[in-house]
């Protein structure tokens, strides 16, 4: 333990060899040994391999009584290897309790992340559910998967019984073709903005529809989906109807009239006229 040859040991104080940090707990209880306080101890600590190296050791002394004087009997075993094995042991703990703090401070930002996105989500759904105007998210290919009640109200059907249904199954044979070109454009990475068009719920009559839709892309730039937007402009049709209808009978009022007639604005410009005011 010592690497020291026997005969340099003899006649030497045990205390020669302790590392200073443990002489005094060992000094402690060797003084309650000789009083008689304990019958014997066990101490962990360090003695000096050629008065530099640490060794540990584990020391159990008990006290003899002889024919003279009391005297102490050591048996000292060789604890090194188990400290440095303990010591990694203690090291690696220390480790693995740092990293577990670590990876608690990361859950903790990553349920908070995850709050905010689920938070995020509702709102979204929320906007995508109570929107006034039809909402579709479809495949490339246009089969539903996601609509909103707006978009179910429109085409007399449940939100839930549009997805997987192919949103050609509403759209008039007439205009298939036109729908399968969209698509592919769509496919294509454009946008088409109020493309016109009639839908048809299965238990009415078709109505006149604006659509605006985007594709949606991932990091490959590749499509991966469509959002539409489906507005009904029955009412808008029928008032530009209206007045193209209230124009003509306006023109042929006037046209016919042998006087000269026009029309002006508040202005003082010129909107319309009759034919004998231009020949006039």
């Amino acid at each position: 333990i010592l690497d020291l040859p026997q005969q340099e040991l003899v006649g030497r104080e045990m205390d020669d060899f302790i590392a200073p940090e443990d002489l005094p707990a060992e000094r402690r209880l060797r003084a309650q040994l000789m009083a008689g306080e304990i019958t014997s101890y066990t101490m962990e600590k360090r003695y000096l391999r050629r008065g530099v190296q640490p060794v540990w050791v584990r020391a159990t002394t008990s006290l003899a009584h002889g024919m003279q004087e009391p005297y102490r009997i050591c048996i000292v075993e060789d604890i090194t290897e188990h400290k440095r094995v303990e010591q990694e042991r203690q090291q690696l703990v220390e480790e693995l309790q740092v990293s577990a703090e670590e990876l608690e401070a990361q859950n903790e930002e990553l349920s908070e992340a995850q709050a905010r996105i689920n938070a995020e989500r509702h709102r979204y759904q929320e906007l995508f559910e109570f929107a006034p105007d039809g909402y579709l998210v479809t495949t490339p290919e246009g089969v539903i998967q996601e609509a909103n009640q707006a978009m179910a109200d429109l085409l007399h059907v449940s939100a839930d019984n549009l997805v997987e249904h192919s949103l050609a199954e509403y759209i008039l044979s007439d205009q298939q073709a036109s729908l399968a070109a969209i698509l592919r454009h769509l496919r294509e990475g454009q946008i088409v903005r109020d493309w016109q068009m009639q839908l048809k719920p299965h238990d009415d009559e078709a109505f006149p529809a604006s659509i605006t839709v985007t594709s949606v892309t991932d990091a490959g730039e590749r499509t991966t989906g469509l959002r539409w937007l489906i507005r009904d402009i029955t009412d808008r049709v029928e008032a530009e109807q209206a007045l193209r209808e209230s124009e003509e009978r306006f023109r042929g009022l006037v046209e016919p009239w042998a006087q000269a007639t026009w029309e002006i604005d508040a202005e003082g410009k010129l909107v319309t006229d009759s034919p004998s005011w231009r020949r006039y």
